[in-house]
Formats: C-alpha cells, structure tokens, sequence
C-alpha cells in the first residue's frame, strides 16, 4: 500500500487514508501486538508514507497519533521511525497538532528523555528541533511542566562532574541546545531548577552549565545551526538583558570565550542553514517516496525558526554598545582588555562590513 499510495494522483489521496487509517489502527492497536507483530514495522512505514504525502493536516490522522504513545510504553524498538513520525505531524499539523496532542507529545518526550541511545537521541532531536524552533510557546511548557528540563540539567552536571553513568558527550550537546531555546523563550526559565545538588554533595549551577557551552562549541563539526543557536543564546544573557538573568554575572567572566565563539559564528554567516537531519546508519528503517513535500516542510519549519532570521553580527553591534553605555568607563576598559586583542580585531572587521 506505500507503493500505491506514492504511485496515486493526489486528488486520489484522500481514498487511500479512508483506506489505510482503519487498517493502521487495528495492526497497531496494543490489544493485537501479538497477532499483528510481524506487520508492525511494514505498518509503521505506511504510517510515515502518508504522512509525508498528505499535502495538508487531517484530523483523522491525528486520531492515530495516541498509538506512538502506546507503541513506545511497550519497548523502544521502532523508536527511530516513530521520532519520524511524530515529526510529521508536527511539521504537517502545526499549532492545530499541538493544540490537540500536546499531553501525548509531553508522555513521549518523558518516556523517551534519558532513556534511549546516543543514535536515538539523535532522532529525538527531531523533534526539539521542529518543536522548539517554530513552535516555541508550545513546545517550551512541555519541557518545564513535565520535568524534561530537570532531567536534561541533571544529565548535563553528570557529564560534567565526569560521572561513570553519565550520558556522552553528543547527547549533553542536544539537551544544551533544548535548554538555549528554553532560555531565549524566558531568561529566567530555568531558575527554579539551578542550582542542583550532584553526587557526593557537588553542585551544579548556572556557571558550571555556561562552561559546557564553550566545552562543546567546536564539537560535531561546528554545526552552523547550532552554532548559530548557542552564540544568540549567550549574547541574549548579556546585560542590560530584558529581565535580570542568573547567567549574565557570570558571562562577563568568560568574555573572551564568548568572543570567540561569536567570531567562529560570524565566520559561517555565509553559509547555509539547513534544517537539522539524522545521517543514515544501517539500522535505520528506510522508507522509498518522493521527500520533495517532507523537504518542503522542512524548509517552512526552518524559516520560522526564529534563530534562522536573527543576524548575529547586528545584535553582537547592539550588545557591546549596551554594555558600552551600561558599564562605567574603567569596567568597560577591564572587560575589553580581557579578551585576546587579534579576536576583537577580527570582530570589528567583520562588524564594519
């Protein structure tokens, strides 16, 4: 049925789900797994083919969107198609979807946060990407109410005390970037959870969470998008920020850091940004259709990414002529002279452009 569905005029379309959605309820019911588990995975892809096809959201595909939920609270085992699935929806469905499934999209994230493996945290990412980037007053109360957040930010201290449990390194960049977008949706967000109290009486505080940002800029490549992600963040917190953050006194610390970083950013400022992806590993579930529809929603999502729009060299402009007339003369001089004299060179060249 993948096969006819992609093969079909799209006028035809609708026929196929009024024909494909009773059978996907039944093979995927709980109730059946047993009788229905070798048609699982095969059900699965039609799933994801109709949903990268439908040329708009439909209400009866959201009705299906409970068995992902269900699915999950079983076993993890088609985690990787299901993340698919699910951003589908979001990308498909839009404020709609989220106005009407927000409670089972909040069950997964917690079944599913902390608990699966570094390749299925990339596809959780998915989602946080889709979600929070367009959809952030949506998506940034699932991630506080539901105790997401707290458990990134535990992961986080874990990685960063060198904890023998703690998850690795390419896992704590993607909760960094859930907790960026977190921050630059409301500075003071994530107060209510710093500091923590880690293994052995350490604690873990607002300091200590800026510190891995600089740990981990460079790595995965220097991922533009990220990049780009992280160093708005930390100049949002920059004082005279909107409201009095936790970050900021400790930011002006680690000024020549966050120059740096900015440099690197501006550096990239040419290049494309694209939407986040999973690269293809052999285990990954593969599904043949045309992605030129799915590629198109993915592009909408991005460009109402408020980071895709932002330019980095204008609000760096903005920031140090703020803190130019918000700090007195001889603190201003003091936090200059601490970053390296070639990095703020090359950072008014690139301004003055």
């Amino acid at each position: 049925m993948s096969s006819v569905a992609t093969a079909i005029e799209k006028e035809q379309f609708g026929g196929i789900i009024q024909i494909a959605l009773p059978l996907l309820h039944n093979v995927l019911d709980p109730a059946t797994r047993e009788e229905n588990l070798f048609l699982i995975e095969t059900a699965l892809i039609l799933w994801l083919t109709l949903l990268r096809l439908a040329a708009s959201y439909d209400s009866n595909l959201g009705i299906l969107f409970g068995r992902v939920k269900e699915l999950l609270a079983q076993d993890l085992e088609h985690v990787k198609i299901l993340m698919n699935i699910t951003q589908g929806y979001i990308l498909l469905g839009g404020t709609t979807f989220l106005s009407h499934h927000s409670s089972d999209l909040q069950r997964i994230l917690i079944l599913l946060v902390g608990n699966v493996n570094p390749r299925g945290a990339a596809y959780l990412n998915l989602i946080f990407e889709c979600l929070l980037g367009a959809f952030p007053s949506q998506g940034v109360p699932l991630f506080i109410h539901g105790g997401i957040a707290n458990k990134m930010i535990h992961s986080c201290a874990a990685n960063y005390n060198d904890e023998n449990d703690c998850e690795p390194d390419r896992v704590i960049i993607i909760y960094l970037s859930v907790l960026a977008r977190l921050v630059l949706h409301s500075s003071n967000i994530l107060d209510n959870i710093l500091p923590i109290s880690c293994k052995q009486g350490k604690m873990f505080g607002h300091d200590h969470l800026l510190s891995l940002y600089f740990r981990f800029f460079e790595s995965d490549g220097g991922n533009s998008l990220r990049q780009k992600l992280w160093s708005i963040f930390l100049l949002s917190l920059l004082p005279p920020s909107p409201t009095l953050n936790s970050f900021g006194v400790h930011l002006l610390e680690l000024m020549d850091s966050l120059m740096s970083c900015c440099l690197d950013t501006m550096k990239q400022s040419n290049t494309t940004l694209t939407p986040y992806s999973v690269g293809y590993d052999s285990e990954e579930e593969t599904v043949d259709f045309s992605k030129s529809s799915y590629q198109n929603l993915l592009d909408v999502n991005l460009k109402m990414d408020t980071i895709y729009n932002v330019d980095i060299r204008s609000l760096l402009k903005l920031k140090m002529q703020q803190l130019a007339s918000d700090l007195n003369k001889i603190d201003h001089d003091r936090l200059l002279q601490s970053v390296r004299p070639n990095i703020l060179s090359e950072l008014e060249q690139i301004i003055s452009q």
